[in-house]
């Protein structure tokens, strides 16, 4: 209930609307080291089809220049974007900063959720209520209910490395009836299951 009502709440956030432009965007949440081992092949071989905003789960500079290195494409820092500059020519939008995750799936055609391939899945549902195809790692994702319920229905998929994702990503581009599914799925998933709150009093 509380995911679904700030989502529906959630103000525009003018950067990266900036920085999607017209663009098929990939948002990744809460990405960790693990992560970016399999989507950075990933980003730099679509960086001319895809944009993709990464908001890291640790925002240290140590972690944020690691991405910068490995990506072979223009980055961009949030905190980095002037007034009014112009952000066509950057591939990625690294978010520096915390508090916004919710709010930035709203940008995404497609959401790359981090933590399973480590200590665990982090939250799938700020991304489910947008109504867009949800993949994460195949290695820890098991206890979280949601994760297991969109993948039967067709919402979500466990990755198990960047072939797995090259072919995950093809199946939902290539057959726009997949695509469709999996955003039906993730959004009214999240519906038939609100009002958990007044159940529960």
């Amino acid at each position: 209930d509380r995911v679904y009502e700030s989502t529906q709440q959630s103000a525009e956030i003018a950067i990266a609307h900036r920085f999607k432009g017209g663009e098929k965007t990939f948002v990744v949440g809460s990405l960790w080291p693990e992560d970016l081992e399999v989507l950075a092949p990933f980003i730099n071989e679509h960086r001319h089809s895809l944009k993709f905003i990464l908001a890291p789960h640790e925002i240290s500079e140590k972690f944020i220049t690691q991405i910068e290195q490995v990506l072979s494409v223009k980055t961009i820092r949030y905190s980095r974007v002037q007034a009014t500059e112009n952000l066509e020519p950057y591939s990625v939008l690294i978010i520096d900063n915390i508090g916004m995750l919710s709010t930035l799936y709203r940008y995404g055609e497609f959401a790359f959720v981090g933590g399973a391939y480590g200590k665990g899945l982090h939250n799938i549902l700020e991304a489910a209520c947008y109504g867009i195809p949800i993949l994460f790692g195949d290695q820890n994702y098991l206890k979280f209910q949601e994760a297991r319920e969109l993948i039967m229905r067709g919402g979500a998929f466990a990755i198990s490395g960047y072939t797995d994702l090259k072919k995950t990503f093809e199946l939902l581009t290539n057959k726009p009836e997949s695509f469709l599914l999996a955003c039906e799925v993730t959004q009214s998933y999240v519906k038939e299951n609100l009002g958990a709150t007044t159940k529960i009093v």
